[in-house]
């Protein structure tokens, strides 16, 4: 089986592929522009992408095509209704950001609980220190928001998908005293 990785590059030098347990011949690159698709995938049987895109012309010329294995969270790279006419299966990379996305996610929940963008903005208003609730201008929009108040994590409850959310688990939420929520 030959699989080919078209954007190496895109994922930390860190990421450590593990070797498939069959037989197989692994190409890497590190980037592959939009022209050069369709040659690199053209004897591919499994192609493994994060960033490049693969429209029907790509996959139409890779004939032994029978896998892609997407290592983002989405699919919208990948022409999905030309791989279902050929039977081709399109999944996520098991386990692809497993702890980057809830720790993105919950960096966001605290920029919002401590109304963090709207300190920065008042910070570089020059509106610094600022009597209590005086509303800040948010530079982008334009908005008065008001910087206070800004709130504990600690006793948020947030909502937590009942399919499962890889890498919310206890540990990270539970060390903040987040109470999680699932939603069914």
């Amino acid at each position: 089986m030959r699989i080919v990785f078209l954007d190496r590059d895109t994922l930390s030098p860190q990421t450590r592929l593990r070797a498939p347990g069959f037989d197989h011949e692994l190409v890497c690159h590190g980037r592959t522009s939009a022209a050069e698709v369709a040659n690199r995938i053209a004897d591919a049987d499994i192609v493994l992408v994060n960033k490049v895109r693969l429209d029907a012309h790509a996959i139409a010329a890779a004939p032994r095509l029978k896998f892609i294995a997407v290592a983002a969270t989405g699919t919208d790279k990948v022409d999905l209704a030309a791989c279902r006419e050929r039977g081709i299966v399109v999944s996520n990379i098991r386990n692809y950001a497993v702890h980057t996305v809830p720790e993105h996610t919950f960096a966001l929940i605290f920029a919002l609980r401590r109304s963090i963008c709207a300190y920065r903005d008042a910070r570089l208003g020059q509106n610094w220190p600022h009597p209590t609730r005086r509303p800040a201008t948010c530079s982008k929009c334009g908005s008065q928001r008001d910087l206070t108040p800004a709130t504990d994590a600690a006793a948020a409850t947030v909502p937590y998908p009942a399919c499962g959310w890889p890498g919310a688990s206890p540990g990270i939420t539970g060390s903040a005293g987040i109470r999680i929520h699932i939603s069914r």
